[in-house]
């Protein structure tokens, strides 16, 4: 889903759902260039154990508080991540994805795995 940045005018909600996830989405515009963007992704995804390669189904439920500029961001946030909307629009679909990928990207491990000791390693 793309939004035109300057079509947000006031505060605005909706959900997007991919791949057994749903995500919430509550946009604020905080001046003509700047969006504060709340967004609760809710689910299950699927992914490997980072052990021993088993597929397993993880859920989720995180919230993300993001700050979305209309073009190049010229300044620093250390309390929210930035995106910067291309030619003044905001892709969702886009955002969604990278977030699942960042998600998937954590170590997770299987009931079988989480339950053996761990593995000492030998460096020879």
């Amino acid at each position: 889903m793309k939004v035109e940045f300057s079509k947000i005018k006031g505060e605005k909600s909706f959900v997007l759902e991919r791949e057994g996830v749903e995500a919430i989405y509550t946009l604020k515009p905080k001046n003509r260039e700047l969006l504060f963007c709340s967004q609760k992704i809710a689910g299950k995804i699927e992914t490997l154990c980072n052990r021993c390669g088993t597929e397993l189904v993880v859920d989720v439920d995180e919230t993300t508080q993001l700050l979305i500029s209309n073009g190049i961001y010229n300044g620093f946030d250390d309390q929210l991540d930035i995106i910067e909307a291309d030619r003044g629009v905001i892709d969702f679909d886009e955002t969604l994805s990278g977030e699942l990928h960042l998600i998937e990207s954590g170590y997770f491990y299987c009931s079988n795995c989480k339950d053996s000791e761990t593995e000492e390693i030998v460096i020879e």
